[in-house]
């Protein structure tokens, strides 16, 4: 993990002192009632999860210097693909609400693990019982501000489907392969607002191989197809801004459409090619900024809210 310095353009490295090789940092997320308290997940991969992790770590200086979180067994549960905060818990009188998804090596069963107190104690979270979540890795996790938690999985061997499941009201259920959402290979969800979340699909029905994206604007009960245009990618990343009203896609460059009905789509070429992540970070004078990890380095591009064709982009990879 690096933190970029306050003077000049130059990066530091805080995370050496734990003397951890190959760390495989895999999210990190803010404590939304805590703005020093940093906490990242690591996972080895880079198009789908390996064996090999540190679990989870935390921060309490807002990222100058980390440390293993304690609460969280690291020995038995190392490969921590995401983390991620409840956005129903208000009331953090004892602590956040946390859940985490672990790619368990081998023909194990991946695990949801929960915390309701800041990962202070962790316990396994009941995740679905079908035999098939044996043949996936868990790869993303979110929750509504309902409550509702959305899970997906790759799959480990190529001739499986992915998984996608949604949690409420006490059960599991299951959403692909419906009428709704085909099948798919690979799936990434948009962190939800309201009733709205956008799901990412590289899709192997009828052999298509169709990237197709799919809206619900009812907390998940009903999705609808909106594009099926973009070539298939091993890069899945999906982000939707209710300030902007634009959804970014990642792939080998950064696709950008408005949310207008239309969806026409355009390229933010970063600097460099294979998008790995990318994060909004505010808009300034009518410009949206978002940061863009691709396999070459770190891109500032800011996107013009009224028209997404017209995009300025800065290189943050530092002077070394």
């Amino acid at each position: 993990i690096w933190i970029k310095q306050d003077s000049g353009n130059t990066w530091r490295n805080v995370t050496d002192d734990l003397h951890l090789p190959a760390l495989c940092a895999s999210e990190i997320i803010r404590n939304p009632f805590d703005h020093d308290h940093l906490i990242a997940s690591t996972a080895s991969g880079v198009l789908k999860s390996g064996d090999y992790g540190t679990g989870i770590l935390e921060s309490f200086n807002n990222g100058a210097s980390w440390a293993i979180m304690p609460g969280f067994e690291n020995t038995n549960a190392m490969t921590i693909q995401k983390v991620i905060a409840d956005p129903t818990d208000t009331n953090p009188a004892n602590g956040i609400t946390l859940y985490a998804i672990s790619n368990e090596p081998g023909n194990g069963k991946d695990k949801i693990y929960k915390s309701d107190n800041s990962g202070l104690d962790w316990y396994v979270f009941q995740g679905p019982h079908e035999d098939s979540l044996f043949n996936v890795h868990l790869m993303d996790i979110e929750i509504n501000d309902q409550g509702t938690i959305f899970l997906a999985g790759d799959p480990k061997w190529s001739e499986i489907h992915g998984k996608f499941y949604k949690y409420e009201s006490g059960q599991w259920i299951e959403l692909n392969g419906s009428t709704q959402v085909d099948s798919f290979r690979h799936v990434r969800f948009s962190k939800p607002y309201g009733g709205k979340m956008y799901l990412l699909c590289d899709g192997i029905l009828d052999n298509s191989k169709k990237r197709r994206i799919f809206k619900t604007t009812d907390y998940g009960a009903n999705w609808n197809i909106i594009h099926d245009t973009l070539n298939p990618a091993w890069q899945s990343e999906i982000a939707y801004s209710p300030v902007s009203n634009i959804v970014y896609i990642g792939s080998v460059d950064l696709h950008v459409f408005k949310d207008d009905g239309v969806y026409q789509t355009y390229d933010i070429k970063p600097l460099h090619v294979d998008v790995r992540d990318f994060d909004i970070i505010g808009t300034s004078n009518g410009y949206e900024k978002v940061l863009i990890a691709t396999d070459g380095g770190l891109t500032l591009a800011s996107v013009d809210t009224s028209d997404i064709t017209n995009i300025n982009l800065a290189n943050l990879n530092g002077n070394h």
